[in-house]
Order: C-alpha cells, then structure tokens, then sequence
C-alpha cells in the first residue's frame, strides 16, 4: 500500500527557531497563569495616607519617595489588606516597625495603643475610619475598618476572669475598669467568592484589652475568611537570631538551601556551608552543658576557617539571610521590604535583587520594596537599565503616588541624570 503520509522536512535552523518559540509560548502561558494577589490598592486614613490609589502594580513594584512620603504607611496597608479579619495580623502590623514584632516586648504602647494610631487623625476627629479597596486574589472587593475605645469593667462584658495569676502581674483587680478597643471589620466579597448562594458580606468584630496579656484570650481567628500570605521585613528585623533559626526549617524542607547560599555568596563568594549546629563539647563545661539541653546557633562554614556562628558576620549577610528565608513559605503571597537598602553596598545590591527578582518570580511572590536612595535606585535598574523591564516603579510625594514604567524610570535616571524622588 502506498504510504500518502505528508513527511515535513525543517532545516536544523528552522527546527531551533521553533523550539525557541514554544520556550516563550510555555513561558507565556505560566506567565498568565499566574495572577498577582494585588492589581491595584485605594488606600485610605492609614497613618497619615487620607487617600492614595496605586493602580497597575506588577509583580516587582519599587516605592520610592523622600522621607514621610508615606512609603512604610503603605507596606501596613497592603499587610492589613491581605489579613484584615486575623486579630493577631492587625497588632504585628501595628507594631512592625519596632525591631521584631513577633518578639518585641520592650514597647510602653499596649496593643490597643498601637493599633489605634494606625488609623489618621485629625484636628477635627479621631481615629478616622480606615478603608482599603483594590483587585486581585484577594475576597474582597472592599473593606473598612473602625474602632471604638471604651473604658469597662471585664467581668460587665462577659470576659472570663481565670487569669489570678496574669491579674498579680498587672497588680490589677479583675472588677476594676480598664480601656477596650472594638475594632469592627465590614466589607463587600468579590464576585470570585461567589458560589451558587452568594455569601452575606463581611462583618467581624475583634476585641482588644489595655494590657496585653488578656488579648491572649482573643487570639483564636474567627470568620474562616481565606488570606494572601504575607510577610513585613523591616529594617531591624535580621538581627534577631531566634527568628532566623525559626524559619530554617522551612528552607530545609522545601530543599532551598543551594539557592540561600547562591544569595550569600552574592557578599562574599567564600561561603560554603550553612547549618544549625550546637556548641563543641570540649570547648567548656557550659558549652557541653547547653550541648545536652538541645541549644544551638546557626553557622556558616567559611572556606578558610570552617564553621562560624552567624554573629560573627556583619548586618549585610544576615540581612540577606533573612529576605531569603521568607521566600519558601511565602508562595502566591506577598513579600513587603521596608528601605531594601539597609546594611547591603550599592555594589551588591544590583546582583542580590537580580536574585530575589528571579525567585520571587520561581515561588509566585509579588514584591513591594521601598527606598529612599537615588544610589538603590540606580543599583536596582543596572549600568545599563537590565532590570528596568521587571519593575513597576511608584514615586510618592504629598499623599499621592505617580506610576512609572521600569523603561520611563530609566530614562528619567540613566539616560538623563533627574533626581525621581520629588522634593
């Protein structure tokens, strides 16, 4: 039988182009496969931010902007946007900028104190209404929060009164009046929330005390409502080690570690090794004693001298090390870097946001980043404007945010010399 098959015969440089097609298509494809959590973000009464719109944000968004531009009010928004109705989120967000809020006890502001001024005021009002509205991932199409601070006796209100021990603390009686701050949350689903029966819109109430020991009774999430992962890194928070050896675990099982020493060796190439180890038994018997109990440090083994503790590298090396722990549990979140500069060189920081570009682009993070540095500016787009074509960029000046393009930044810094931040 005569075989009519039609046979297609392509030159090897035919067949190479073709390949190099389907490669963009595929990478196309994950590309829309992939939707950011946030497109866009009205924000208002948030700090000192009455009413600011961010619209356009891509997957690596720069806030730059002079100091008091409101580029740190904005990172607590989206943080607020992502979690609203998790009582725990609203006081880490409240407190972030002390130097680890998950551990940060030294603040004289209670946990009422603090969320309270994350909400403007003014001459005329207190604590004006805060409300959040954007697109994206998240369930909500709006939402708005308000508080109202009242002075109570706990046991009026139904509180439990099993705390004897916590009300010594205080040297407080239970059946003497003290500050609570309802925080009401309201807000409108999305249409993607719906399903056949739509759902009631959001209504919650989170309850705070003056003293924060009995804010532990409220820590239990109520609402069962989704979030978007996210994670604040402030400036001060790599240097709290307990939190970096917390989070190792995390890298070891998503088997990150290689790409962890890829960002490290971005400071200093002779990085070989990073581990948790405990003390060497015969360096003293209090060493090999805190060796029984189980304590450890984490170290990283230098080529030259072998393993030492993280405390002997400098603030750049652990702020890496931090940045880079985020990632692996961060997947189809949000990662906000509050000034993306500290402690790392302009000469490093071009090579290290290559890195972090490239895996936040590997997890499906969307990154915020702030600075205030014409000098990061410059590191972040490259010699030449490489990375222009990454990052959408957001100027902020007088509670208002103008968007820039990567290649419109670049032309304005590189090409012509202008200083982008305002006045």
């Amino acid at each position: 039988m005569l075989n009519l098959t039609p046979v297609l015969r392509t030159s090897p440089l035919h067949a190479g182009a073709h390949r190099v097609r389907c490669a963009e298509r595929g990478k196309k494809a994950r590309r829309l496969r992939y939707m950011a959590p946030l497109r866009s973000l009205r924000i208002q009464n948030v700090r000192h931010l009455e009413d600011l719109t961010l619209t356009g944000l891509g997957e690596i968004n720069l806030l730059f902007g002079t100091n008091d531009s409101g580029k740190s009010s904005i990172l607590e928004a989206i943080a607020i946007w992502c979690d609203p109705l998790n009582p725990d989120n609203w006081k880490q967000v409240a407190r972030y900028r002390s130097t680890w809020p998950f551990y940060e006890r030294s603040s004289t502001l209670s946990d009422l104190e603090s969320i309270s001024w994350l909400f403007r005021c003014t001459p005329q009002q207190q604590h004006l209404p805060i409300t959040l509205s954007g697109e994206g991932t998240a369930p909500f199409l709006s939402l708005s929060a308000e508080i109202e601070i009242s002075e109570v006796i706990p046991e009026q209100v139904g509180e439990e009164s099993d705390m004897t021990s916590k009300k010594r603390i205080f040297g407080r009686r239970e059946d003497q009046p003290q500050l609570m701050m309802d925080l009401t949350v309201q807000g409108e689903r999305s249409d993607s929330d719906y399903h056949l029966f739509p759902k009631p819109p959001v209504h919650q109430t989170l309850r705070y005390w003056e003293y924060p020991l009995r804010s532990i009774l409220l820590r239990r999430r109520t609402g069962g409502e989704k979030s978007i992962l996210c994670k604040v890194v402030n400036n001060l928070s790599h240097r709290s080690e307990n939190l970096l050896k917390s989070q190792f675990s995390d890298v070891i099982r998503s088997n990150y570690k290689d790409s962890v020493l890829e960002a490290l060796r971005i400071l200093d190439p002779n990085i070989e090794e990073l581990a948790i180890l405990t003390p060497q038994e015969d360096l003293s018997e209090m060493a090999h004693l805190r060796a029984l109990r189980g304590d450890a440090s984490l170290q990283i083994r230098y080529k030259e001298t072998g393993f030492l503790p993280l405390s002997s590298f400098g603030d750049g090396l652990r702020r890496i090390l931090h940045i880079a722990f985020q990632l692996p549990k961060l997947r189809g979140g949000v990662l906000l870097i509050d000034e993306i500069e500290v402690s790392i060189h302009a000469s490093k920081l071009g090579m290290f946001f290559d890195w972090l570009a490239k895996n936040c682009q590997t997890f499906q993070i969307q990154l915020f980043a702030t600075t205030h540095s014409l000098e990061a500016i410059d590191a972040i787009l490259g010699e030449k404007g490489e990375r222009a074509e990454s990052i959408t960029a957001f100027r902020l000046q007088q509670g208002t945010a103008k968007r820039f393009s990567g290649e419109q930044l670049k032309r304005l810094r590189l090409d012509r010399g202008l200083e982008v931040r305002g006045t």
